[in-house]
């Protein structure tokens, strides 16, 4: 399988694929991951000892590597140019890889510089390298602004970038991801958005688990709805809220929308603002953020929470969903996968959560022992 990997820049996109080849070639959980690997996700014993990864190359590192750019920053040159240099790297990774069975390669799609985003890839060359499977790794934005922060490079122009910026060019990374894997073959490939705090196992899972790998006796890709914000703050919803989604890990590659937290920044602006006097700076788990640099991307951020969800559903074989009349997010979510007409909704509302506004949903269980006892059976019927 040949799968490419998207992503901006300050995800660390090659130590997380270099963490997951890993994990994938050795058997064990490699002791200097930078990236947490998740305890509750098990890829089967017999597929995880034959399954191996052969390559795993960072374009743009490569090129740099091997390219007389004449530049200390590749950025700094056309963009004619740049897609020369890529082009070429790749057709190096092709010809490098072709007697491989698994090979994964990291690249940009998108480039921020002087406050515009362009896409730079060569669809001739990545139509020659005909990729399986193509993956956009996401992540908080404050998170990559820490990431990025910490380079300490003088020429490393993205150091400026803003919380809107982060959000922007992610948005035009997934985007143009979606629509290289929409329309560089024949058939469209199977394109996946997933947050690095899944852990690198995710990418094994979509390779090796899914039916894509599989075909029908494959595992089915779950998206999990469920309150999130209310979570929080009710300890036992919270309680079975985790123990919802550690049940669907046993059986299904779940996609958890609480891989992103970035609406903590969001939050802390509200809170920030209700105080007698306001700071300039606000504080979240140890790191400082200007009030003036978040308030520009607070809008951003909601409205991308919805779009990124859709996303999410939509890469989904099913939605299955803990309590979501407790939450208007979560509600829209089922509605929104059965507005699809294709992706299969299961849902848990008990009585106490009122009147069932899900009667249209495949499945509804009012009891939550039910609800556990029959998950591991959803989607085959």
């Amino acid at each position: 399988m040949r799968v490419i990997v998207t992503g901006q820049s300050g995800l660390s996109k090659k130590a997380f694929l270099d963490a997951g080849a890993s994990f994938c070639n050795q058997k064990t959980i490699p002791s200097d991951s930078k990236f947490s690997f998740d305890p509750l996700v098990k890829i089967d014993d017999k597929i995880l000892a034959q399954a191996s990864i052969d390559g795993v190359y960072d374009l743009e590192d490569r090129m740099c590597k091997t390219e007389d750019l004449r530049s200390p920053n590749y950025l700094d040159m056309s963009m004619k140019r740049l897609n020369g240099f890529k082009g070429r790297t790749l057709e190096v990774i092709d010809a490098e890889s072709k007697g491989h069975r698994n090979t994964i390669v990291g690249m940009h799609m998108t480039y921020f510089r002087k406050n515009s985003i362009y896409e730079v890839a060569d669809w001739k060359i990545l139509r020659k390298f005909k990729p399986d499977m193509i993956i956009t790794l996401i992540d908080d934005i404050y998170s990559i602004k820490k990431r990025i922060a910490e380079r300490n490079e003088e020429t490393d122009y993205v150091r400026a970038l803003s919380l809107k910026d982060i959000a922007w060019w992610r948005e035009a990374e997934i985007s143009s991801s979606k629509n290289l894997a929409d329309n560089l073959l024949d058939s469209p490939i199977p394109h996946y958005v997933i947050a690095v705090s899944h852990g690198p196992q995710i990418i094994l899972q979509l390779m090796f688990e899914s039916r894509h790998a599989l075909k029908d006796n494959g595992k089915r890709k779950v998206y999990a709805s469920y309150p999130i914000s209310l979570a929080k703050s009710d300890k036992k919803l919270k309680e079975e809220a985790d123990l919802f989604v550690s049940n669907l890990k046993r059986h299904f590659i779940v996609f958890n929308p609480g891989t992103i937290k970035e609406k903590v920044l969001h939050d802390g602006f509200v809170e920030n603002f209700r105080r007698p006097v306001p700071d300039g700076i606000i504080k979240l788990d140890g790191e400082e953020y200007q009030v003036s640099d978040i308030a520009q991307v607070i809008v951003d951020i909601n409205g991308q929470i919805i779009t990124r969800d859709e996303r999410l559903i939509n890469q989904s074989d099913m939605v299955v969903a803990y309590r979501p009349a407790k939450s208007i997010g979560s509600e829209y979510e089922i509605n929104y996968a059965q507005q699809t007409g294709s992706i299969l909704t299961y849902v848990y509302h008990p009585m106490e959560d009122g009147t069932s506004p899900f009667a249209t949903a495949y499945k509804v269980y009012h009891q939550f022992d039910e609800f556990m006892k029959e998950l591991p059976n959803f989607g085959r019927t």
